[in-house]
């Protein structure tokens, strides 16, 4: 509980092994996992491309696609933006296998 709103940790590991979103059922804050039209790195210690690939796919495209998703760092013109446009503009979500996400920027 973070005061009267419960939060759930959702395990999404790629960037690091121990990597976390936090979700309230509205808002996924996605630390290093997904950014707006980038994922993170999966080259630092304990990173994992296929690990990456995972936890966007099949844990953070699973949410609703109304859910606001709040990266850790603002890397351009727009701090957040809904998960169903993101999904349809981010590179990292719509890679449809693990070998077009390997192959894509």
């Amino acid at each position: 509980m973070v005061g009267q709103n419960k939060v759930e940790v959702i395990y999404t590991p790629g960037h690091t092994a121990d990597s976390i979103c936090l979700y309230d059922g509205e808002n996924l804050f996605t630390g290093d996992t997904l950014f707006i039209g980038n994922c993170g790195r999966t080259d630092l210690p304990g990173g994992s491309t296929e690990e990456m690939f995972r936890s966007l796919h099949d844990v953070i495209l699973k949410l609703p696609p109304s859910t606001t998703i709040y990266p850790g760092h603002d890397y351009g013109d727009v701090p957040f933006r809904k998960l169903g446009e993101e999904a349809q503009s981010n590179w990292a979500l719509s890679a449809r296998t693990y070998a077009e996400f390997l192959h894509v920027p």
